[in-house]
């Protein structure tokens, strides 16, 4: 008898227990769509935080930047350096391909081939280089040396700058 009375109790609090989780189950259903809105509406929010974020920083780089882009990479040959005059007419530049614009900036890549350079003039040039504002930035840098020419090589300088898009 007492074996029957504790089943019964048990049952009982089995059928209150599923009865409980169905009710909060349908609260939770009726609950989710205006949980699902406010989530989105917070992702919302962030996402033009960021937007913001990356506009401010934007905003900062084009104000601490005097120029709307490089200086052109023929302008980084020092002129007090003689013998690179000569080197000018066998300066090649290619451009490489441009990154998408971020921010209302894209990066520029360029590179500066010179056949037969003066080593020892190669540190003036990079200094050249990183003058201007925005300034070059020195990626690169592949030297062979000119048989039976002490001094003098093959060098291709790769260079990035930021560039404005907006001109």
């Amino acid at each position: 008898m007492k074996l029957r009375k504790l089943d019964t109790i048990l049952m009982g609090l089995a059928g209150l227990a599923l009865a409980i989780g169905l009710v909060w189950t349908l609260v939770n259903l009726q609950l989710a769509p205006s949980a699902m809105v406010r989530i989105n509406a917070r992702t919302e929010v962030l996402r033009q935080l960021q937007q913001l974020r990356m506009e401010h920083a934007s905003l900062r780089l084009a104000l601490s930047v005097p120029e709307n882009w490089p200086r052109p990479v023929r302008a980084i040959m020092p002129e007090k350096l003689a013998s690179m005059r000569d080197l000018m007419s066998v300066t090649e530049i290619s451009e490489r391909a441009a990154g998408e614009p971020v921010g209302g900036w894209r990066l520029r890549r360029v590179d500066l081939r010179i056949s037969e350079a003066p080593l020892d003039a190669l540190p003036g040039i990079l200094d050249e280089a990183a003058a201007g504002r925005p300034p070059w930035v020195l990626r690169g840098c592949d030297i062979a040396a000119t048989p039976n020419r002490p001094g003098r090589g093959r060098v291709v300088l790769s260079l990035e700058a930021l560039e404005s898009v907006e001109h």
